[in-house]
């Protein structure tokens, strides 16, 4: 495992257009989900760095690659959302379930977390102690894209799960927090903590 694969252990472009569905100008066509899509019949092994998806590679539903993502069945893949993007393709947290739907059909203002992305298993545990310093998680993201304004309080977070099962929030940011523009934001930070080293170690972004 050279240093570079270390400090690519992520490069994801992400599309934040608001968290329901009456917020936005224009929303996905209301996805189907097949017998057996509800969940994996097998769970994914644990694999090694370096972890990589531009969201490419993804079904012709618009869902996440499944050999990558635990979970994300949520999260819409695209090419048509996102303003200039720096990738061919998306994941827009839209606010929309799995099967196109609002969270709340009752409550269009309704507040609380919506789209959920959770990686495959990371054996960070392989990573020599010497080189975790080195070890970096990266991603883009845009706040509106081809879409409303989300309101003040909508946010994005990134998760870690820790060596407890314990999920840490390492990273939020908001309308409030951006200038809006057409622009994709960057973002790179460090593992860092000894406690995201374990064989089990997951990341997870919501809205």
């Amino acid at each position: 495992m050279n240093s570079d694969s270390l400090r690519r252990l992520l490069f994801l472009t992400i599309l934040v257009p608001g968290l329901v569905a009456a917020q936005l100008s224009l929303v996905p066509i209301p996805r189907t989900v097949g017998p057996g899509k509800q969940a994996r019949s097998s769970e994914l092994a644990p694999m090694a760095l370096p972890f990589w998806d531009d969201f490419s590679f993804t079904s012709r539903k618009g869902e996440v690659n499944d050999t990558l993502w635990d979970s994300g069945r949520r999260v819409l893949v695209n090419d048509g959302l996102a303003i200039d993007p720096p990738s061919v393709k998306v994941a827009t947290f839209d606010g929309l379930d799995s099967i196109g739907k609002p969270y709340s059909i009752t409550d269009v203002l309704a507040k609380g977390f919506a789209d959920r992305l959770i990686s495959r298993k990371i054996k960070l545990s392989q990573v020599p102690e010497a080189e975790r310093s080195s070890v970096y998680i990266s991603f883009y993201y845009q706040i509106r894209g081809r879409g409303e304004l989300p309101d003040e309080g909508d946010n994005l977070s990134l998760w870690f799960r820790n060596s407890d099962g314990a999920w840490i929030k390492v990273y939020e940011t908001s309308v409030g927090s951006n200038p809006v523009t057409n622009r994709f934001n960057y973002v790179i930070l460090p593992v860092g903590d000894p406690a995201f080293f374990h064989d089990n170690f997951q990341f997870r972004f919501q809205n």
